[in-house]
């Protein structure tokens, strides 16, 4: 359970001067839920069960959770009292190393997608992370991973220390690797990399091979020989404890 979640919750409670037994009531929630979730007991609390937490709090999702630091601010959303939340299906799994055929053909859970500051001009989907291969940045197996994914010719720009997603297509395709990886650059050279906690990181450079014409902006040629597809931006990590 997120100690941000946690204290915004008690500190809109006692200034609100409520207690989490009146506001479970309020919300419409279980007699014990509020008071599960302030002592970590409540290991999956619900996007609903947060919404409507957040309303009765008089306070927005994104505050509760950590994304603002004014009660009342949302990220951009005519809407001042709630967040568009919208359950959409996880895409594929992430997996550092693991090449698959045609993943993309199977089904996966939904999980929950709210807007974020950084990215009021992109799709949001959301992957789940199927290893520790980053780890060392906090992010863990079974996490749900929120990806902006830039409209039309728009790139997701290739910074050091930011966060993408991957997509390794060993040539001809069909077989691909799909991972999130840390960009880092150093002498005119972008490489992406995994952190994870224990072991080697595994590395993939861009090559400054020519990319064909008909191409797509965000495929690139890796220093493996096979292609490398930036399809976006880690934004948001959520997990349930």
């Amino acid at each position: 359970m997120s100690s941000i979640l946690i204290n915004r919750i008690q500190a809109r409670m006692a200034e609100l001067k409520t207690n989490a037994t009146q506001v479970a009531a309020s919300a419409r929630l279980g007699k014990t839920a509020v008071r599960d979730i302030v002592a970590g007991k409540s290991r999956k609390p619900t996007m609903d069960t947060i919404a409507r937490i957040a309303k009765v709090l008089d306070c927005t999702i994104a505050y509760l959770v950590g994304d603002v630091d004014d009660p009342h601010q949302v990220l951009g959303i005519a809407d001042d009292r709630a967040l568009d939340v919208q359950l959409v299906r996880i895409k594929e799994v992430v997996e550092a190393g693991v090449f698959k055929r045609d993943t993309y053909l199977k089904s996966y859970p939904k999980a929950p997608v709210y807007p974020h500051p950084r990215a009021t001009e992109h799709q949001l989907e959301v992957y789940l992370m199927g290893d520790n291969s980053m780890a060392g940045l906090g992010i863990l197996r079974g996490d749900i991973i929120t990806v902006a994914q830039p409209y039309a010719d728009r790139l997701t720009p290739l910074e050091d220390g930011r966060i993408v997603l991957c997509v390794r297509q060993i040539i001809p395709p069909g077989i691909t690797e799909v991972s999130i990886r840390q960009v880092a650059k150093a002498d005119n050279q972008i490489t992406l990399r995994t952190v994870p906690l224990d072991g080697e990181r595994d590395e993939v450079g861009i090559s400054d091979r020519e990319r064909p014409p008909l191409f797509p902006e965000n495929l690139f040629f890796g220093t493996d020989g096979n292609g490398l597809i930036i399809e976006g931006e880690v934004i948001r990590v959520t997990r349930d404890l």
